[in-house]
């Protein structure tokens, strides 16, 4: 689920800054900078762990900071294909279920990788499946199993704002789409609500 990444980057260190030791120092910048970021086809930056080497500082006297070369191992969260486990859900809908880590939200699970014969309730707000006459479902705030079968990275590009004026309509602008997702599957003995199996 979780994996060390390998990266190298320029980091600029603020004059006020100088008085902490340098990988500190080092290690908080590189973590403003990407931790809880996503990397295009690299995963979701949660913090360094380590900084495998840092050249000489640079001065440059027209802004004062110090520029330094490092590379660092990143602990990156992107779970392999075909790797199990566990969350919560978030969500059921009839396009079927949204899975949270608590840090990580974007783990759907589409109607087609369900149960075989799961059936969505409006009126429950869960989806329900018959195993051998006994009824089971899947709610908000379950503790869900769940295998990936795939991930998703996109790219996101910043819109520029528009200026808006009194007699303009409101333009309801399409929803973001998250820059890292993950598709899961519950259609298999031991995966779904972890309490069906105990």
């Amino acid at each position: 689920m979780f994996i060390l990444t390998e990266i190298k980057d320029l980091v600029t260190i603020q004059p006020r800054h100088s008085s902490l030791p340098l990988d500190v120092s080092i290690s908080n910048e590189l973590n403003k900078k990407y931790a809880n970021k996503v990397l295009h086809n690299i995963g979701l930056c949660i913090r360094v762990h380590d900084i495998l080497s840092a050249g000489e500082a640079f001065i440059y006297h027209s802004d004062g900071l110090s520029y330094i070369k490092v590379q660092f191992r990143m602990i990156v969260f992107r779970p392999i294909i075909g790797e199990v486990f566990c969350g919560k859900v978030k969500t059921c809908s009839s396009s079927g279920i949204k899975v949270t880590l608590h840090f990580f939200d974007e783990i759907n699970v589409i109607p087609e990788l369900l149960r075989e014969d799961a059936v969505y309730s409006a009126e429950n707000q869960a989806w329900e499946w018959d195993m051998d006459g006994v009824k089971l479902d899947l709610m908000a705030e379950d503790i869900i199993k769940v295998r990936v079968i795939a991930e998703t990275f996109s790219e996101s590009h910043p819109v520029p704002a528009k200026p808006k004026t009194q007699d303009q309509e409101i333009i309801h602008e399409a929803p973001k789409v998250p820059p890292y997702t993950l598709t899961c599957s519950i259609a298999e003995d031991g995966l779904g609500s972890v309490s069906w199996w105990e």
